[in-house]
């Protein structure tokens, strides 16, 4: 392999190479032969030619069963707006519709999706009605919301597919989209919540926290900054995130005056600088800060503190209906918090004297379990080869299976490339990535479990799903090409195949018989 990361040996005699991992090809070859269609499409290194041709096809395809399954969910589950907490985000709209910033929160709930929805969907209709209004009103508007959702996600999966065209072959590519759409956002999007907005907006945190441990061009801070702010406004959980990209880049800057430390070569010294990441760290909380301050002066206004959020109290309680509603009454729905001293509050020191350590780590235990079997094992089956008699209404049961093959992928691979002695140089990028990507998949995962006995379900979790998705993908791309030998992409292309084949099995499936439960 080149020093500029090429294929080295090509496995593909029909296929022309591309002078470099990320170029296009300038060769001009025409590419001819079956073999060398399925390759470039199976294991190649983009989507290039008229197979731009054959994704736009597909997209459309696939947007058309987005809509199609849309409209039997809608129709057949979710038909009790009391369920979930939607009469609250239906109230909270309502309450927004006068708001010129999403500002407001019931301390529990930010007001992005609901000031989106009523604003964009919703403008006017809101603004005869008192509250609370008959289950008759409220219904049309119940509806409606929903499908707000199903056109959001619609719009980010119209556009998704093309941005990972550019770094993934076809098959990835396709592969993508469909868990995206049926495995990740269109389960929540039949729901009157924001859940599938954060996905979006969790996936690009991410992605932007990523490539920043990469490349740190200021204008990056700036983009995070401002898609984490937006993404808090939506739901109050990227602290989290937060805390990790701080701790994963303070470990890049000390990288940066020791980059053999973690096995960065000397050409990435040019590309990651030191001062820029100072810099703009100042400038991710400056854009940060910026975009939640209305929410800051709201919750300070009402709940005489800017940052209030009960689920944060909630969290140190065993029960939800005997402990948390209780003690959520007692203070008046957050507004009379401020009237209670500290050593009154539910918190971690409390928790622990009247537990012990032996119940914390069981609980944690438990509840992590728990989460993690939800999130890879929803049906509690790993592999589900029977057709149910009826759907569930999460769309892909096995949705655990298509994280572990690209994860096997990339570990074989991983094994492949160290037995082949590589230079420890190239490893840099991988080691900081799967730090970052690690880090915040064990610290949210750790933090749904803990709160698992107050706030059950796979909502929580699903957040995780595109992000480990697409890092792993990305992983095996990148050492694919790295490893460049024939049987590293005959074995990409397998895996890419056996998912494509998979997902296109099940989506058959969900058209020939669209009955849902849930």
């Amino acid at each position: 392999m080149g020093a500029d990361g090429g294929y080295g040996p090509w496995p593909f005699p029909n296929v022309t190479p591309p002078l470099s991992n990320e170029g296009p090809d300038r060769s001009g070859a025409a590419r001819s032969g079956l073999t060398g269609v399925l390759s470039e499409c199976l294991a190649g290194d983009r989507v290039r030619g008229w197979q731009w041709l054959a994704l736009s096809v597909a997209v459309g395809g696939f947007l058309w069963l987005h809509f199609f399954l849309a409209g039997h969910l809608i129709a057949q589950t979710n038909a009790d707006l009391k369920t979930t907490d939607q009469t609250s985000y239906l109230r909270m709209a309502w309450e927004s519709r006068n708001d010129a910033l999403p500002m407001r929160t019931d301390a529990v709930r930010n007001s992005l999706w609901q000031w989106l929805v009523v604003h964009t969907w919703l403008d006017g209709r809101m603004d005869d009605m008192d509250w609370p209004p008959a289950r008759e009103r409220l219904e049309p508007h119940f509806v409606a919301g929903k499908w707000f959702n199903v056109w959001l996600t619609a719009a980010f999966l119209a556009v998704f597919p093309f941005v990972c065209a550019r770094f993934f072959p076809l098959a990835a590519t396709l592969n993508l989209l469909a868990l995206a759409g049926i495995g990740v956002l269109l389960p929540r999007a039949v729901f009157f919540q924001p859940e599938a907005l954060y996905f979006m907006l969790f996936f690009a945190c991410w992605l932007c926290g990523w490539r920043l441990l990469l490349r740190n061009p200021l204008w990056l801070y700036a983009a995070l900054g401002v898609l984490t702010g937006v993404a808090y406004l939506a739901k109050p959980s990227t602290a989290p995130l937060l805390a990790v990209f701080v701790i994963a880049s303070t470990i890049r800057l000390v990288a940066a005056f020791r980059p053999r430390w973690l096995g960065f070569g000397e050409k990435d010294a040019g590309v990651w600088s030191w001062r820029r990441h100072l810099a703009g760290l100042a400038l991710l909380a400056l854009c940060h800060g910026v975009l939640i301050l209305p929410r800051a002066m709201y919750a300070q206004q009402v709940y005489r503190d800017p940052f209030i959020s009960m689920p944060g109290y909630w969290m140190w309680m065993d029960d939800w209906k005997r402990e948390a509603v209780p003690f959520t009454i007692e203070v008046n729905y957050g507004k009379d918090i401020h009237t209670r001293s500290k050593a009154d509050l539910p918190s971690f020191g409390k928790w622990i004297a009247a537990h012990g350590w032996g119940a914390f780590w069981r609980r944690l235990g438990d509840g992590t379990d728990a989460k993690l079997h939800s999130f890879f094992a929803p049906n509690k089956r790993f592999i589900n080869w029977k057709t149910p008699e009826r759907w569930d209404a999460r769309l892909l049961n096995n949705r655990g299976v298509y994280l572990c093959l690209p994860l096997a992928l990339l570990a074989g691979l991983a094994v492949a490339r160290i037995r082949r002695g590589s230079a420890r140089e190239e490893w840099g990028a991988g080691v900081i990535g799967a730090l970052f990507g690690l880090g915040a998949f064990s610290i949210y995962t750790l933090a749904y479990g803990w709160y698992d006995p107050i706030g059950r379900g796979d909502r929580f979790m699903m957040t995780l799903y595109l992000p480990v998705l697409f890092m792993l993908m990305w992983g095996c791309e990148r050492l694919k090409r790295r490893m460049g030998t024939p049987a590293a992409s005959v074995v990409y292309a397998a895996v890419q195949l056996l998912m494509l084949a998979g997902i296109a099995t099940h989506a058959v499936r969900l058209v020939s018989r669209p009955a849902f439960t849930g």
